[in-house]
C-alpha cells in the first residue's frame, strides 16, 4: 500500500531536468563553478559527477547483458 501512496505522491510533482538541478546547486554554491567544486577525476582519468540520472544511462550497452 505504501508503494501506491508513494507513486501518487511523486506523480504530483513535475520532474526536474539535469540543468535545473545544476542551477539549484550553483545557487547553493553561491556562484562557485559547479565543475570545479563538485566534479572529481579518478586516477584513471574519468570525470565523476556528483549526481547521475536515468538519462545518463541511455547509451550504455552493458545494461542488457549478464555478468561473466
Amino acid at each position: 500500500m505504501a508503494e501506491k501512496e508513494n507513486g501518487k505522491l511523486f506523480s504530483e510533482f513535475a520532474p526536474n531536468t539535469m540543468q535545473e538541478w545544476i542551477d539549484k546547486v550553483t545557487v547553493d554554491l553561491k556562484g562557485a563553478d559547479f565543475n570545479k567544486k563538485l566534479v572529481w577525476r579518478t586516477n584513471e582519468g574519468f570525470n565523476v559527477q556528483p549526481m547521475y540520472r536515468l538519462e545518463n544511462m541511455q547509451d550504455l550497452k552493458n545494461l542488457d547483458c549478464l555478468p561473466g
